[in-house]
């Protein structure tokens, strides 16, 4: 061990500027999706009967909802219209849901990580 040079922490450094991963800000697909899901149940929609009148197969809109798929502007206008909306009303919709939930993830204090191995600071030791 005499070897090696002594390890020093580099103020600023990564381990001092981060304690913490940061909150996870929302996609817009999650926000969209669950937004469509929630218009879709407040009506008492089935998946096949809208996306019967979207347009789409049952499977597609299903990944939508669950935020697996990006659909197109096209594609976001007629689930819209599926839905008794508009696209203008639903953009609105999401990007207030996506203010108020980035607002909400940010406020709130990380959880703090895991240390699963020596840190440069018991090393150094």
């Amino acid at each position: 061990m005499a070897g090696y040079p002594r390890l020093h922490s580099i103020p600023g450094g990564r381990a001092q500027a981060r304690p913490f991963p940061a909150p996870r800000e929302p996609l817009w697909r999650e926000v969209l999706g669950q937004r469509l899901r929630t218009l879709r149940q407040e009506r008492r929609a089935t998946l096949v009967e809208t996306a019967g009148r979207a347009g789409v197969s049952p499977q597609y809109l299903s990944e939508v909802e669950r935020g697996r798929k990006e659909p197109s502007s096209e594609m976001i206008a007629a689930l819209a219209g599926a839905l008794g909306t508009s696209l203008g009303g639903l953009t609105g919709q999401v990007t207030e849901a996506l203010r108020t939930q980035s607002q909400s993830a940010l406020a709130r204090p990380a959880a703090p990580r895991a240390i699963t191995g020596p840190t440069l600071m018991a090393l150094a030791a």
